[in-house]
Parts: C-alpha cells; structure tokens; sequence
C-alpha cells in the first residue's frame, strides 16, 4: 500500500490536524503500530533552507558525498538551521503532542503539559538532515526511542524513488534479535512484510514510536533530503539547589549541572576523537 498525503499547506503555526495510518487492526494511536501524518510542520522556504544547508555542508567536498546515504549533523549546518530545528521541535512538536495527544504525551513523558520544559535526549548524530543519492536505502530497523519523526525537504520532483516502508511488529528469530541489538536493525530484511510504502508531501511530519519498524527504500534518481530526529524527553529535577536531570518513563539519564564539569570535559574529548563529526556515513 502505498501513500500520499492529500493536505499540503504552509503554516507557522503549530498543526492541530492530523492522519493515522494503522499498521494492523491491533494498533493504538502512536503507541503501537501506528503511523502519524501531521501536514505543513514545516513550509517549503523552510524545507529549502536546510535542504541549502545540507547541500553547502564542507563535509561534502571532502569525497564523502560518494556514498548514497549520508548523515549530516544539524548543528553542523549552521545558525539558521539550528534554530530552525529547535524551533520546529520545542514550539510545533511538543505544542502539537498537548493539544491532540495528551494520552499520548502522559504515556510517553509522564505528562501531558508542560513538555517545553523538559530536555531533549537525542539519539547519536541527531537531529540531523539524511541525504540519499541513487542507490541510497537503509535497512529496516527500529531507533529505540520514545519518539521519532521524518519530515521529507526535497522537492517532489528532485528525486525518483525513495519513500518509507513500515513494518507491523512480528515474531523475530533470534538471529534477528541479535543483530538488531548489535547494529540496530535485523540480518534480514522481511519486504514481504511491509504494511506500508509513504511517499508523504514535503514539509509534512510522519511521526512514530520507536518499536514501529521502517526502513528507508532506495533511490533511482536525484536527491532525496529528509529531516530525522528520534528522541526521549526527560524532566529537570532540583537536589539543593543544585540542577540534574531525572530519568524519563524509558529508564534513560541526563548529566545535569551536578556534573557540568565532567561532563563538559567529556564533550570536549569526544569533539577531538571525532566522535561528534558532522557527517556519519550511515
């Protein structure tokens, strides 16, 4: 089956409209096997200026843009970018999961307001803009966060191929499982199975939690751009006056001011081994 969105329209305010698309009768909005269109998260001078940025990165002079799939991170895109970015996330995202998932957001992040206060935590190299050029795919995997969403940037007519495919959650054999625990994703990749192929509209949000397996298909022709941040979110806490970051519903931590410094040195080492590069060669 596949999928087009039929609303495409320019906005800055945050969407409160949306589509489900259920990948088996036993899905639960968001929370299992469940697939989010949210139209017009970001407008088209929007979806161009980072698709520019991307384009302009230095990593791609350097022969690095002879891969088919690429992983560039925002906030080596630039000021605007970054910002866009935040923008995008703290003040459309989050004010959309309060006013149309509130049940949603209170499952995920043990509260449904108040979400602009907590603190992102991204998965490696994210936010980031995917850059695919022909033959660019990426097996089908799951990102193992609370919450994930792709915004394709491309033009529609820039690119021939492409698009998503999802997956409803099926028994593993435990080759399978083990893969997917060491790389993110099975040994093999089960096409049979796909419930879903999504060509969405540009700027359009596809949201989706971080059990619902996917897969990016490959490009014949051009150049496809997409928008991908997969997150947990987690709620600052104070311990005598001193500020860290308490766990979210997922188990996961944050070092908080009680160990800036550590912390702050632990950045540094990983900026010098290159651990935080701009580029991952996906």
């Amino acid at each position: 089956m596949a999928v087009r969105t039929g609303i495409c329209f320019e906005t800055d305010l945050a969407p409160c409209r949306f589509q489900e698309l259920s990948l088996t009768e036993q899905s639960s909005t968001f929370l299992k096997d469940s697939v989010l269109l949210i139209p017009g998260l970001l407008t088209r001078p929007e979806c161009q200026l980072l698709v520019a940025a991307a384009e302009a990165c230095p990593e791609l002079s350097c022969g690095h843009d002879l891969d088919p799939r690429q992983r560039l991170h925002i906030r080596c895109l630039g000021a605007e970018a970054e910002e866009l970015s935040s923008k995008l996330l703290r003040h459309r995202l989050l004010p959309f999961l309060e006013k149309e998932l509130p049940h949603v957001a209170q499952e995920l992040f043990w509260q449904s307001s108040g979400l602009q206060d907590m603190s992102f935590s991204f998965a490696r190299n994210e936010p980031a803009v995917n850059r695919y050029t022909e033959g660019g795919e990426f097996p089908i995997h799951r990102d193992r966060k609370s919450f994930t969403i792709n915004i394709l940037l491309s033009d529609p007519d820039a690119f021939v191929g492409g698009g998503t495919a999802f997956f409803p959650d099926f028994p593993q054999s435990q080759a399978d499982a083990a893969s997917e625990e060491q790389f993110g994703y099975p040994a093999r990749e089960p096409t049979s199975h796909a419930k879903l192929h999504l060509h969405p509209c540009q700027g359009t949000g596809v949201i989706f939690n971080g059990d619902v397996q996917h897969a990016g298909q490959p490009v014949k022709t051009g150049i496809r751009h997409v928008y991908v941040a997969s997150f947990n979110l987690d709620t600052p806490v104070s311990r005598g006056g001193v500020w860290a970051w308490a766990p979210g519903p997922n188990g996961t931590n944050l070092w908080g001011a009680v160990g800036n410094a550590n912390a702050s040195a632990r950045q540094s080492s990983q900026r010098e081994s290159g651990d935080l590069s701009c580029l991952e060669e996906l």
